[in-house]
């Protein structure tokens, strides 16, 4: 819909069909006009048996301003009259992270206050979430001017189509669905129907602060804009809708480009059919394959630099490109996402008896543990005074039956990974390195035939991304 309709109940009901059918909706109910408008003409859509659902309402209470808890006392009043299920959820707002997910990555780093924005953002959303229930859909009450403030908002990022595409009607959230019943809706019709039905809310004054990113495009620039082009909403929302389309044949196009690049594990992508394609459909599949993995986005230049150092760059490259929780780097002719590769301490050192302990914890490195075997692994007379340390460089081991070798070397021989190389735990007994899990045992250690003997397996840690929550 890209001219302005107006705002009543026939027009409500009609944008509600398109709503994936749900036995239960949650409003998110700030106590502000358009989240008060929205729950009020749902109430009465509900009072005239046209709402197939029933009806809830939740408030976040930020507590990041005075007057914050007349708004949650405001919010059950008005509940209370339209005899309205209403939960309030105290935030905890935590202003040193960045944010990260949906709508809230394109404000990063664009508000008066660092973070502050973005952190009660997250906080609200995570309460959303945890209070749906399966199926459960969320109403909130975003209209059309605010999708044109995003899309000016994320064209002064230098978004992308995703970007430029606004706020979505609709996606997933937790056990249930977000939904936007209002984003065809001027905020002007939406006060229209406040006004003619009496409705009260409170008005939040830091709305008012230009200072803000936000508030500076809303009243200031648009003010100037709507003077000049008075039908800037419909050309603006047109704009939305094109680059909502160009992401959907985006996406289109990456799941036909994964088809020739993806391989037996979810994590690891084909390097030579990658290459084959363009550098715009390069990075459009890479988003496309993190995205699968619900990893946080690169960003324009990390994407740049992986696919111009690390793709581009020889089999084996030892060029890493970091993202948030995750590292991307190549490995046999393949690309390998990864995390806590390069955050990895090597400095650590353990003892271990194996007459008291058969399993040894790793930080953050899997664990060691041990099985009592005959005519192979370490003779006995080791098993009390065994320290594991990591390589520092320049180790050296003559396993039985083999020339001395580097270990470096010996890992090599058996396609050690080259992130698992350095995180290779080594058993030495005094000075001497007399065990190498999976690759072999120092000849002058190792248990002689019938003798009794004990092998050490390394039980390798997951270093499979975190998806994002």
């Amino acid at each position: 819909m890209l001219s302005a309709m107006n705002f009543d109940l026939d027009n409500l009901a009609s944008i509600l069909e398109e709503m994936p059918s749900s036995r239960s909706a949650m409003v998110g109910l700030s106590g502000g006009m358009d989240s008060i408008v929205l729950l009020h003409a749902l109430h009465q859509l509900q009072t005239e048996g046209r709402l197939g659902f029933s009806l809830r309402a939740l408030h976040v209470n930020h507590g990041l301003q005075s007057h914050a808890n007349n708004w949650a006392d405001h919010c059950v009043k008005i509940c209370s009259q339209l005899e309205i299920s209403l939960q309030i959820e105290n935030a905890n707002i935590q202003t040193t992270g960045s944010a990260t997910s949906g709508e809230a990555s394109h404000n990063r780093g664009l508000n008066k206050i660092p973070n502050l924005e973005n952190a009660a953002r997250e906080a609200r959303y995570a309460a959303f979430e945890v209070n749906l229930t399966e199926g459960e859909v969320l109403l909130l009450a975003h209209h059309r001017d605010d999708q044109v403030e995003t899309l000016l908002f994320r064209l002064m990022r230098g978004a992308g189509t995703k970007g430029l595409s606004a706020m979505p009607r609709a996606r997933k959230l937790g056990k249930g669905l977000l939904f936007r019943p209002l984003l065809d809706f001027d905020w002007s019709k939406l006060q229209n129907w406040a006004k003619l039905n009496k409705l009260q809310w409170v008005v939040d004054k830091s709305n008012e602060d230009t200072s803000f990113h936000r508030n500076f495009i809303r009243h200031k620039l648009l003010p100037i804009v709507e003077q000049r082009w008075p039908n800037y909403r419909d050309s603006w929302s047109k704009t939305i809708e094109l680059s909502a389309e160009s992401e959907s044949l985006l996406q289109e196009l990456a799941e036909q480009d994964f088809q020739i690049v993806e391989s037996a594990q979810r994590t690891v992508i084909l390097l030579e059919p990658l290459r084959s394609l363009s550098k715009p459909r390069q990075r459009n599949l890479l988003r496309y394959w993190l995205k699968q993995l619900q990893l946080p986005d690169l960003g324009w230049n990390k994407l740049q630099q992986l696919c111009n150092e690390v793709v581009a760059g020889a089999a084996n490259s030892s060029a890493i490109v970091v993202g948030e929780g995750y590292e991307l780097l190549c490995y046999k002719s393949c690309l390998y996402v990864l995390r806590g590769v390069s955050t990895f301490s090597y400095h650590r050192t353990y003892t271990w008896n194996m007459n008291n302990t058969a399993v040894l914890d790793l930080e953050e490195n899997g664990s060691l543990q041990i099985a009592n075997v005959v005519g192979k692994g370490l003779k006995l007379s080791v098993k009390p005074g065994l320290s594991v340390r990591y390589r520092s460089g320049g180790e050296s081991c003559k396993l039985l039956g083999r020339p001395t070798k580097a270990v470096k070397k010996l890992m090599q021989e058996h396609n050690v990974e080259p992130w698992f190389r350095d995180r290779f735990p080594l058993l030495y007994f005094g000075e001497e390195l007399v065990c190498i899990p999976a690759i072999g045992v120092a000849e002058s250690y190792a248990a002689l035939s019938g003798e009794q003997g004990v092998l050490v397996e390394w039980l390798r840690p997951d270093l499979n991304p975190v998806a994002k929550s």
